[in-house]
């Protein structure tokens, strides 16, 4: 359930950036295969950073993690600049009329609307009640460790 609910995630956090991208840039969508493909390529780039790969002897794992990207769908800087780069490549190929500068200016503001459309929907999300709502699907652990209680029954003997 966790993977089909991060590939959401990313379906979503992919279409918000692409609608700011068609959003800034104004263009005009006619219904070209080139702009069909923005969607997938950039649902590619927000999975790439994301992905964990453990190789133990001939074994190998690869795991999309759950927490850490609430609001920016990457948990490092070079994560970030990964992103930020190939989006600004990928804006530069696809509205290719336009000069370098309204290109880099524009890249710049769509991740800047694209923040600031995360950071209300979570709002939104948070006074509607949604953290109830997903409260059985959060990791239960303790903000600092384990409960002090623990510790003291622990060295001083009382049963809990």
């Amino acid at each position: 359930m966790n993977l089909v609910t991060n590939l959401i995630a990313l379906g979503l956090d992919a279409g918000i950036l692409a609608l700011c991208c068609e959003g800034v840039f104004g263009q005009k969508s006619s219904g070209k295969t080139r702009e069909l493909l923005l969607l997938p390529i950039l649902f590619l780039l927000f999975i790439i950073p994301r992905v964990n790969v453990i190789a133990v002897r001939e074994k190998m794992t690869v795991s999309i993690p759950v927490q850490g990207f609430e609001i920016v769908p990457v948990d490092g800087i070079v994560g970030l600049l990964f992103l930020i780069f190939s989006v600004l490549l990928l804006n530069s190929i696809f509205f290719s009329q336009r000069s370098s500068s309204h290109i880099f200016c524009g890249t710049m503001a769509v991740f800047s609307i694209y923040l600031f459309v995360k950071c209300l929907s979570i709002v939104f999300l948070a006074v509607c009640g949604a953290g109830d709502f997903f409260a059985p699907f959060r990791q239960q652990r303790p903000l600092f460790g384990p409960c002090p209680s623990a510790h003291l029954h622990a060295v001083f003997g009382a049963d809990p």
